[in-house]
């Protein structure tokens, strides 16, 4: 994990001596960093919802990204920024607050929807909801004042930003009774991310103007904060899944047939050993036609069978063709990648069976000769006449024996 980890560090480098000597400027892009993080943890567990099913996931991304909105009002709000007359600063802080009580919950009852099952919609709907009643409360003055003029902070916000606090507390609880279902270097990531967020709001119940030094340490230990959960999403709903993908891949390299990925369009998208190997290092099967590498060169491919159970994304059990040029029999095997019930790509597995058909056609041959032989035995044992016998014996080598034609010549 500690790779992802150099752009935070390098924004808390950056930012400490612009702290000291532009506050405004400090805030807003530590709020901003904070926002784009919130946003892009958002996207990426809602489009990944679809293939890794992880509803833990989706809510916490998609409760970062309203988190993240209320954070954005904080920003644009926040005390010398022109775009909203709030000399004390008072509706700011007011954001700030539903925002981590907002967080606290949600870290808090995520656990609680690993196993649980809801409509992305519905949601969405709900979160929506929630943030626009706590808009509402903010926008009509229905909260208490959070910041005096000249007092500083009022007993209401210590006392929220304590209650935020034990909700957090509350929150490493349920991570932990959940710590079996967690994968545990997200569980860790986690934690951290909670624990920062508790130090942090310590830190912001300690100032008494909007830029003193524990403001400043607050802010830094929130951005931090987000990044771990950020990490968790992206490791949990982008990486890993690749890495599995990667893994279930090289498996294929272990499967002695020639076996290969091929899309709905009936391109080559991935392949294995058995099929590098045959191909040789001059031929680059991705990219490719299956059908030109892989199938009868002298069936079209639109009256292909193979071609046309790729494109319509059905199973099939077995294909045999011979290519005659190089007297080669094949089988086909494809199985459908589903996504849902759709239908993605195909695993095409390609076996050589011409030794197996040359077995079976010995076999045959020896079976016909067997039958022919004991059909003539009893033609010798049932004629009466020499002439009967040779024409029973001819007629029973071309019906039972397979002979396009039988004579018998005496010297």
């Amino acid at each position: 994990y500690s790779r992802y980890w150099w752009l935070p560090t390098f924004m808390v480098l950056l930012l400490i001596p612009l702290s000291q000597t532009h506050f405004l400027l400090f805030h807003t892009l530590v709020e901003l960093f904070a926002v784009v993080v919130a946003i892009i943890s958002a996207i990426v567990a809602w489009h990944t919802y679809a293939l890794a099913k992880n509803q833990f996931l989706l809510l916490l991304g998609c409760g970062y990204f309203f988190i993240g909105g209320l954070d954005l009002a904080h920003t644009l709000t926040f005390k010398g920024l022109p775009f909203l007359d709030n000399n004390s600063g008072n509706m700011s802080l007011q954001f700030w607050i539903i925002a981590r009580i907002f967080e606290a919950v949600l870290l808090l009852i995520a656990p609680l929807f690993i196993n649980s099952a809801f409509r992305p919609r519905n949601l969405i709907i709900t979160l929506a909801g929630t943030m626009f009643l706590l808009c509402c409360a903010i926008i009509y003055n229905w909260l208490p004042a959070f910041y005096i003029e000249g007092r500083g902070l009022t007993l209401t916000k210590v006392i929220l930003e304590y209650v935020v606090m034990i909700l957090l507390v509350g929150a490493l609880f349920t991570f932990w009774q959940a710590k079996q279902q967690i994968e545990t270097g997200n569980l860790v990531l986690i934690n951290i991310s909670i624990v920062l967020t508790i130090f942090a709001e310590y830190s912001l119940t300690l100032y008494s103007d909007f830029s003193g030094s524990m403001l400043v340490i607050g802010h830094m230990l929130k951005l931090l904060s987000y990044w771990a959960i950020y990490v968790v999403l992206i490791e949990s709903s982008l990486r890993q899944p690749f890495l599995s993908l990667a893994r279930d891949a090289n498996t294929y390299d272990a499967v002695p047939d020639e076996t290969i990925v091929v899309d709905r369009d009936g391109y080559i998208r991935q392949v294995n050993e058995a099929v590098r190997r045959i191909l040789g290092p001059q031929i680059n099967a991705i990219g490719s036609r299956c059908h030109d590498l892989q199938h009868d060169p002298e069936i079209a491919e639109k009256d292909c069978e193979i071609c046309r159970c790729i494109a319509a994304g059905e199973a099939l059990t077995h294909s045999e063709f011979l290519i005659k040029r190089d007297q080669q029999w094949f089988d086909v095997i494809l199985s459908p990648i589903k996504h849902g019930s759709s239908s993605l790509a195909m695993v095409h597995v390609r076996r050589n069976i011409t030794l197996a058909k040359d077995a079976q056609a010995r076999s045959q041959v020896f079976n016909r000769l067997y039958t022919v032989l004991s059909h003539t035995n009893k033609a010798i044992a049932g004629a009466t006449t020499r002439q009967m016998m040779f024409t029973d014996i001819c007629d029973i080598a071309v019906r039972h024996g397979g002979f396009k034609m039988s004579w018998i010549g005496l010297v």
